[in-house]
């Protein structure tokens, strides 16, 4: 290998000294910049594919701190989907004698109950039934309506009416009471 590059360095040392003096300086700024570039270029390409790497680095790290904060966010979604899931593990009793029940608890006597058709939603049937109070004060009807929310079934008061007909503490009321049976423990049965 010694004996190929000897011809070869030997022709590039003649060939530099018949060069001008103007020539020679010219060739080893050329050749100084030339072998700057060979160490700098690389250097700088490698920084910035370092750099590169870095900021994708921190993005990433960012994405997955963003899914840890979430996830207290999603297992407490998860826990209050099953909550609610679980409601409908207790079949709600037949509605009619249910708001009557409630109604009794807060001394008020209803008028008239009527039960609507059932209506079948995917895996789930809609029981509703809607209720008429007379001559009523304000305070019963809203515990009832608390405790008709506060109850262990999945009921639900999708209608609510109230009317002032005359002066004084008096009111007509009428409820919408709805409750949802998943359709495998649908059995039918009414009031």
């Amino acid at each position: 290998m010694k004996e190929k590059l000897a011809p070869l360095i030997a022709n590039l040392k003649r060939a530099f000294d018949d060069l001008s003096e103007r020539e020679k300086k010219l060739v080893i700024a050329m050749g100084s910049i030339a072998a700057a570039m060979a160490i700098i270029l690389p250097m700088y390409l490698v920084g910035s594919s370092v750099a590169e790497l870095e900021e994708e680095n921190a993005e990433l790290s960012a994405v997955i701190a963003e899914i840890e904060a979430s996830r207290k966010d999603l297992v407490k979604r998860k826990a209050e989907a099953e909550l609610m899931m679980s409601r409908y593990d207790q079949k709600a009793p037949p509605l009619g004698t249910f708001i009557e029940q409630e109604a009794r608890k807060q001394g008020l006597a209803l008028q008239q109950v009527v039960d609507q058709p059932r209506e079948a939603l995917g895996d789930y049937t809609r029981r509703r039934v809607r209720v008429d109070l007379q001559k009523v004060s304000m305070r019963p009807i809203l515990d009832l309506l608390v405790a008709l929310e506060n109850s262990p079934y999945p009921v639900t008061v999708d209608r609510l009416q109230i009317d002032h007909p005359q002066d004084g503490d008096s009111f007509s009321v009428q409820i919408g009471l709805s409750t949802y049976d998943r359709a495998e423990d649908d059995d039918g049965g009414g009031r």
